[in-house]
């Protein structure tokens, strides 16, 4: 990876536009995105285990804890249990076709009101009353991207209604002090993200109560030669409930204590560079958003 070669201290602390055609650090270089969390209207999902008549208890226990694994394993924080006053919940039970057996999969709100079926793939009732574990699985699988898309849907649609809702006005972003850094770098990087942001529609204010978002830089500096360190720098974003949206991470190396002082306008370009990906990041958790991409 291309980094800034044999740089005086000097010439690093001015722009470096202006000590002629030399290689950038982070130039070009926005980072790769994590996988965005398909936030679902809730804290968590609580799987219900099915009712007496759909499985053998045995194989009600294994089929609960599948959903619940398949959609933690899609970004959808849900564990087996019973819910609590406001917990959104999916409740396990089949229906009947013949010689087939459907499984269902009912989402109830907070309030207990059903707010959706998913119905799973017909299995023959001999293959279904032995509750094999392979078929239990892979039922659960088959199930959870269909909740996680009721679940976009439902919070489309409150968004929708909602004025104040990131579909109708600008997302607001709080920056935490970053961390890591050498020399001035976690200040210069925060305060030139901030004017970056600002580019992509976004509002930078200081109560973190009234923010949508948080985002924190962290730094980690390494010696990769005598005469090089390998600079990592990972922009974290967390929604308001303190889940992680998504990661902005970016690699480059600079000469060794290039960046023990003024960061100066590496802090720019890393800021410039990563303040793209901040914004896709938030974009991505909109509702309308994962609709047209299918995520």
């Amino acid at each position: 990876m291309t980094g800034i070669k044999h740089l005086s201290g000097l010439c690093l602390l001015l722009l470096l536009a202006s000590c002629g055609d030399l290689p950038r650090p982070f130039a070009g270089k926005p980072g790769a995105l994590a996988m965005h969390l398909a936030t679902p209207p809730v804290a968590r999902l609580v799987v219900i285990m099915p009712g007496r008549g759909s499985i053998n208890p045995d194989a009600a226990k294994i089929w609960a804890d599948d959903v619940a694994q398949a959609l933690v394993a899609g970004e959808m924080p849900a564990e087996v249990g019973n819910p609590g006053a406001i917990d959104w919940s999916v409740g396990l039970g089949i229906s009947k076709a013949g010689d087939l057996i459907v499984p269902l999969y009912e989402l109830h709100d907070g309030t207990g009101k059903l707010r959706g079926t998913v119905d799973g793939t017909p299995i023959p009732g001999a293959l279904w009353n032995q509750g094999d574990k392979d078929l239990l699985r892979q039922s659960a699988q088959q199930a959870a991207p269909k909740i996680g898309d009721l679940l976009t849907n439902i919070e489309a649609v409150r968004m929708q209604a909602d004025p104040d809702s990131l579909l109708h006005r600008a997302a607001r972003v709080v920056l935490l002090p970053g961390q890591g850094a050498s020399g001035d770098g976690n200040q210069s990087l925060t305060a030139q993200m901030a004017i970056y942001l600002k580019t992509h529609g976004i509002i930078v204010i200081a109560d973190p109560d009234q923010a949508d978002y948080k985002l924190q830089v962290d730094v980690a500096i390494n010696t990769a030669s005598p005469t090089e360190q390998q600079v990592q720098v990972i922009w974290i974003v967390t929604d308001a409930r303190g889940h992680e949206a998504g990661r902005i991470a970016q690699l480059n190396d600079v000469p060794v204590h290039s960046l023990d002082g003024h960061w100066g306008e590496v802090a720019t370009m890393v800021a410039e560079q990563a303040a793209g990906g901040v914004a896709e990041v938030i974009s991505n958790q909109l509702p309308t958003h994962k609709n047209k991409s299918g995520a």
